[in-house]
């Protein structure tokens, strides 16, 4: 469960998309809301029960990857790149399951935002438009992402991958993808301050520490 300062806006939002949480509801932050306390307060009832590594608030993403690759861990939030490195090792045997939800519905995943940025200049639109057709063709964007090892971001390319068994379950799940509000400009500053004090709510108290988040985004991060 990594929750240090490389990545635990990602672990969270895992954990608290599945509890019927946010990061903001209708256009208004949410970190602090009861779904997210109760997320944050049930992932430090594991930390404390032994369930997890010893050090989650300090653990990052590679750290947990590395313990599972060793068979020191029995689960991780993964991801398809470390199913390759997993199968390239050929070390330790797993299953790729759909993050449980709380309620019993759909499993929600963590979809990361990227973005294609074009200059904002008079007569530019149709050399855009051209590059942006070019780039999502079906021939372009999946052998893109074929080669690169990603998963499909078109419908066309869920599709084309079907062929892979081994992508089934990140395919199914796909639909469901949950973004963090990456489109609001504060959101960079509010993501640094989750990264450098959410740990503490496993070492500290939950509320208190989402608190501390949701006055920073409230006040511009």
């Amino acid at each position: 469960m990594p929750l240090g300062p490389e990545e635990s806006q990602g672990e969270f939002s895992m954990w608290l998309f599945n509890n019927g949480g946010d990061w903001k509801t209708d256009g208004t932050w949410s970190i602090n809301s009861d779904k997210n306390v109760e997320t944050l307060t049930f992932m430090k009832k594991l930390a404390a029960a032994g369930l997890t590594q010893s050090n989650p608030a300090r653990t990052n993403r590679a750290d947990a990857f590395d313990l599972f690759k060793s068979g020191k861990a029995g689960m991780v939030v993964g991801f398809s790149p470390l199913a390759g490195d997993l199968d390239k090792d050929g070390t330790v045997k797993y299953a790729v399951a759909p993050f449980p939800s709380n309620d019993g519905s759909e499993s929600k995943t963590f979809g990361v935002t990227d973005y294609l940025m074009a200059f904002k200049k008079k007569g530019n639109q149709d050399a855009v438009k051209a590059f942006y057709e070019l780039y999502y063709s079906k021939d372009q964007i999946n052998t893109f992402i074929e080669k690169e090892g990603f998963l499909p971001v078109t419908t066309s390319g869920v599709e084309y991958f079907q062929k892979d068994d081994k992508l089934k379950v990140y395919l199914d799940t796909l639909p469901n993808a949950r973004l963090t509000p990456t489109d609001d400009p504060t959101w960079d500053k509010v993501k640094l301050a989750v990264q450098q004090n959410l740990g503490g709510g496993i070492t500290g108290d939950p509320k208190a520490t989402l608190d501390k988040l949701q006055k920073s985004a409230e006040a511009g991060g």
